[in-house]
């Protein structure tokens, strides 16, 4: 992998938790997060609390701060707060003053962070949107009431699934006013999430409750038409392009093995399907969950947690499939990688 230009700095973020001992005193440590190089140096923690679990990381759109959930859960409550630091790990802020909990999003204007807070009164809570300073908080939705899978480009309406209404989503502003609504004929649907032109919205949908497969919809907002361009493991993960004109998702792989979960890639219009890699190919079991795929920002490289030689490394593939390089720590071997995301652009001293 190049870079173009040398004042662009790219970096990868995730939450993982480390292997401690091994045989009979094996065991997984709390979950931090750290960010690396794309080439694999430097790797370092940024989350500062080694007794809590850290995870959900979220780069702002600059790529200069990153947000991430931290929660400490005894016996007795959860405890918990979103954190803003700056790529370094330095200058660590709360922004929910220890009532945050999880799914911290960055708002497309890089002023706010949306998340997931406890309700006060021992409800199930909502979802509300914080100043990235701290500063100012308001309340959005009950999550009794909803659940914000995507956030519109210019940030000014959700796309939301109802509790009770499992075969449609609907486009709400953050006032509450339902703008849109789209019904679906399956009767589960699951993360409508936005392309960045905001033209098109991806989801999944399945007829069933479980089963190994469901399939990936894009619904055309303009025609409001639905095609389905692919078929994904069930409750695996898509990811759109930077650019908005193809999916990344993870699906069954072949010969009938189901623990072969493989990481395809499909234009937006359905055209163009095929696998780009086999994932946990070291996992029998298929116990070990899927990859969410995270596009680098100019959309020519995937990178992919996967399960190799007993322990979690970072696969960075291009786009036609070739292994570019694994981003491996055998000093400090991890026992599980989640969430990885890549920094968007940004001008090295901006």
């Amino acid at each position: 992998m190049t870079q173009s230009n040398s004042s662009i700095s790219y970096l990868l973020a995730f939450s993982g938790a480390l292997s401690q001992g091994s045989g009979e005193h094996y065991g997984i440590g709390r979950f931090q997060i750290y960010v690396v190089g794309v080439d694999g140096s430097g790797l370092r923690r940024v989350s500062h609390n080694p007794d809590a679990d850290e995870t959900n990381p979220s780069w702002s759109p600059g790529g200069q701060y990153l947000a991430y959930a931290t929660a400490i859960v005894t016996a007795q409550a959860t405890t918990g707060d979103i954190i803003c630091v700056l790529a370094d790990g330095s200058s660590p802020q709360s922004l929910t003053g220890r009532t945050g909990r999880n799914s911290p999003r960055w708002m497309p204007n890089s002023q706010q962070v949306l998340y997931c807070a406890p309700d006060e009164g021992g409800g199930e809570g909502y979802w509300r949107l914080v100043d990235a300073n701290g500063h100012a908080g308001r309340r959005l939705f009950a999550l009794e009431e909803a659940i914000i899978s995507s956030t519109s480009p210019d940030g000014t309406a959700f796309a939301v699934t109802k509790r009770g209404q499992f075969n449609a989503f609907q486009i709400v502003t953050d006032a509450g006013e339902m703008v849109e609504e789209f019904v679906d004929e399956h009767e589960f649907l699951r993360d409508p999430i936005w392309s960045s032109d905001g033209d098109a919205i991806a989801f999944a949908a399945t007829n069933g409750e479980a089963g190994d497969v469901e399939g990936l919809y894009v619904l055309d907002r303009r025609t409001r038409d639905i095609r389905q361009v692919g078929q994904m493991a069930f409750e695996a993960g898509f990811a759109w392009s930077p650019d908005g004109q193809r999916l990344a998702f993870v699906g069954p792989g072949g010969d009938g093995q189901i623990a072969y979960e493989t990481v395809y890639l499909v234009q937006r219009d359905g055209i163009g399907l095929h696998p780009l890699v086999n994932l946990n190919l070291d996992d029998m079991s298929g116990e070990i969950p899927s990859s969410l795929p995270a596009w680098s920002p100019d959309g020519q490289y995937l990178a992919v947690s996967t399960y190799v030689d007993d322990a979690f490394a970072i696969d960075i593939y291009t786009v036609d499939g070739r292994l570019d390089r694994r981003l491996s720590w055998p000093d400090q071997p991890f026992a599980l990688i989640y969430d990885v995301a890549w920094q968007p652009y940004r001008n090295i001293g901006s």
